[in-house]
């Protein structure tokens, strides 16, 4: 019956292919041993080449020492070769702003994708199981999912473009497993932290589901069917969703065309902003249905400029027309602030930005004005020396060319469209009267040349990097 379940499951999903590297992520426990035991039974028929992976996370002391020691043993015996490493999982998650559990997904799927690399494998298989789904769907549930939560845990997902995680037991149960393992009289280690209940997972393990199951006996099944259904329609929304992703796109990545994003079907919406934000974190979080809602409330309600701060780091920020997500900037790579003084004539370097201004005085030149805002003629005359380079400063005022009065730099910056990261690199010349240059934008009119002027400060913005 378990073998039977197993080959149905390979087969109905196309998780194994002949002659096929795999790396098998092997923690000792019972679901991953299983796996691997099955895995070398079907070598023969299917000659796969199998390689354990094991992980740890130094989270739990002797025990995981322990569990290395079990694996290592494993491995031996069945005459297969093996990678272990150890990554301190509690500094991960302190250092990206993760909790533990976040953390330990990440690491654990750099981790096996690091070694399929390494050993050119096309298959990462995991021994997830029955059980495993229906906690998953439970959690979901409780936690808010959008209703693409329902579909549960893929049996497989594609990593990269050669590399495919799959998961041959998703179809059997718990109790099966552990049937299995008793009759072929195979050891396996227990990790004594399923059996605390200081995580969801566990509570809904422990205490939810038993209480469920006493309410209706077939409640796992129920649950699956429902899954299986939603599954189906998912499938068709994802697709679709994949489809307008690749065409509202903007050049840089992350970011969406929100003029044609806004008008699309919610169920299309909600699936590209999760397909968005599991781009920039890799899958490591799992996104809330009111995360997701209020990405597109912003989208399609919130200011010109908005900004959304989500679980792992993740910054959603709308720009206009422009819908943009990124990873929050660790300390370091934050805004990069720059003030230098110099006078008419000289080159001052902006490393910070990676740009150079250039000044040159010239008397009574042959000049015409330049289509290159990046170049601008100005009245030396009019310009009060020392001058001064820095960015730009809430408050900042100056006189546009062509107005009487002054107006705000910010919503000079406004009416330009010009975005906060930008804004942020935007260089602001001054003299002792005030701003004289918007670099590249526009200058002041108190230092325009006129028909008056006799010399000239040319002045130039030029990129470095």
């Amino acid at each position: 019956m378990f073998l039977q379940k197993f080959l149905n499951t390979i087969t109905r999903y196309e998780l194994l292919k002949p002659k096929e590297k795999i790396v098998v992520a092997v923690s000792g426990g019972p679901d991953s041993v299983a796996l691997t035991h099955i895995l070398v039974s079907l070598g023969k028929n299917y000659n796969l080449r199998l390689h354990p992976a094991h992980l740890n996370h130094l989270l739990r002391g002797e025990e995981a020492e322990a569990d290395a020691s079990f694996v290592r043993s494993l491995s031996q015996q069945l005459g297969l070769d093996l990678t272990i490493e150890e990554i301190d999982v509690a500094q991960v998650a302190k250092k990206d702003g993760l909790s533990i559990q976040q953390a330990a997904r990440k690491v654990r799927y750099d981790f096996l994708t690091r070694v399929a690399e390494k050993i050119g494998a096309k298959r990462i298989a995991l021994g997830h199981h029955l059980d495993d789904q229906v906690e998953t769907i439970l959690m979901r549930l409780i936690r808010g999912c959008g209703p693409e939560g329902l579909a549960g845990i893929p049996p497989r997902r594609k990593m990269a473009d050669d590399l495919i995680l799959v998961r041959p037991l998703i179809e059997i149960t718990s109790a099966e497993i552990k049937e299995y393992l008793k009759e072929n009289k195979l050891p396996y280690r227990i990790d004594s932290s399923n059996l605390k209940r200081d995580y969801l997972r566990n509570k809904i393990r422990l205490d939810v589901l038993p209480m469920l199951l006493n309410l209706n006996p077939n409640f796992k099944q129920t649950l699956l069917r429902i899954s299986s259904l939603w599954e189906r329609d998912d499938k068709y929304l994802e697709e679709a969703a994949e489809e307008h992703l690749g065409r509202l796109k903007k050049e840089k990545e992350g970011s969406l065309d929100l003029s044609e994003f806004n008008p699309l079907p919610s169920a299309i919406k909600s699936r590209i902003i999760r397909r968005l934000l599991n781009t920039i974190i890799n899958n490591h979080v799992e996104f809330s249905f009111q995360h997701v809602e209020d990405v597109l409330l912003m989208a399609e309600f919130g200011p010109a400029q908005g900004r959304l701060e989500l679980p792992g780091g993740v910054i959603v920020k709308k720009e206009y027309n422009v819908l943009r997500g990124e990873l929050r900037k660790k300390k370091g790579e934050e805004k990069k602030s720059f003030h230098y003084s110099f006078f008419p004539g000289d080159r001052v370097e902006l490393q910070e930005i990676g740009k150079a201004l250039e000044t040159n005085i010239l008397s009574n030149p042959p000049f015409r004005i330049s289509k290159d805002r990046s170049m601008v003629y100005l009245d030396l005359e009019q310009i009060k020396p020392p001058l001064l380079v820095r960015n730009f400063c809430p408050g900042d005022r100056f006189t546009p060319l062509g107005m009487k009065g002054t107006k705000k730099v910010k919503d000079f910056f406004i009416d330009l469209k010009i975005l906060q990261e930008q804004r942020d690199q935007t260089p602001i010349i001054l003299d002792r009267k005030g701003i004289i240059w918007v670099a590249p934008y526009q200058i002041s009119d108190r230092v325009k040349v006129t028909t008056k002027t006799k010399d000239v400060l040319l002045a130039s913005l030029e990129v470095t990097t």
